[in-house]
């Protein structure tokens, strides 16, 4: 009976210990696959993930492919879109930026594109980019400082199967990305907020700037297309990165009324 006593004991306390085991062992929390901030909703695309945090929302676990970031999609066309970020910083390969995409005879389409594009840890290129639908044969590249038109420069844009302008070199990090459609174009830009002036100058001071006489200080580029087709409405914007360890929205608008 002593025995039958002490073997019945143990068995309990061996039970009670694999339910309070199960009871420790945590599920690791989900990130949510979207967030809605100011009335914008990001979704997750790729294999990025989101965490809201007090300095905004954080978009992490960006790979090498290009594809990892945030999607919004509004109710209606795009007409306006203001992204803003803490300072972007860019590895070696590193790339960040924004894509508007729309329906064309091809699809769904990146109808414009502006990239801020790693030449190697300490600068990177500024690149814009048109669907090739859009017959866009050149750009009207226009460099501003506090608001004021510093530069403006027409160039042509091509490539394999492409529409493409670099617009110069620089070594801050981008702060925002933009849109705006204006009598049936798309004009997308970046920015940058001068928290780090440079030989006196508040925003970026851009190097390689096509047919400038020497670096164009600006804290606002943008790239105005030259085409005769009126683009597509504009339904859906993605920011995302390639080997950025992780960038933060801070605020954002998408709407229908030009007030950036």
């Amino acid at each position: 009976m002593t025995n039958h006593r002490v073997f019945l004991a143990l068995t309990l306390f061996v039970g009670i210990g694999i339910v309070l085991a199960s009871c420790d062992t945590a599920t690791p929390a989900q990130r949510p696959t979207e967030v809605t901030i100011n009335g914008v909703t990001y979704a997750v695309i790729g294999q990025a993930d989101l965490e809201q945090t007090s300095d905004g929302l954080v978009v992490g676990n960006i790979g090498s492919s290009g594809n990892d970031g945030v999607r919004v999609t509004p109710e209606l066309p795009i007409e306006v879109a203001d992204i803003r970020t803490m300072p972007v910083e860019l590895p070696d390969n590193g790339r960040w930026g924004m894509q508007v995409f729309g329906e064309t005879s091809s699809g769904r389409t990146a109808l414009a594109t502006v990239w801020n594009q790693a030449i190697n840890g300490a600068e990177h290129d500024i690149v814009f980019d048109f669907a090739s639908e859009m017959n866009v044969s050149r750009m009207i590249l226009e460099y501003y400082l506090g608001g004021e038109l510093q530069y403006s420069v027409e160039v042509p844009s091509g490539g394999a199967g492409n529409r493409i302008a670099n617009a110069g070199r620089g070594t801050s990090g981008p702060t925002s990305v933009h849109v705006l459609c204006v009598n049936g174009e798309l004009i997308v830009a970046t920015d940058y907020n001068g928290d780090a002036p440079l030989q006196g100058c508040s925003g970026e001071l851009l190097s390689n700037v096509p047919d400038a006489p020497g670096p164009i200080c600006a804290d606002f580029i943008q790239a105005r297309p030259v085409t005769e087709i009126a683009f597509p409405d504009a339904t859906s914007l993605e920011v995302t990165a390639r080997t950025v360890p992780q960038f933060t929205i801070t605020d954002g608008f998408v709407g229908h009324s030009p007030n950036l």
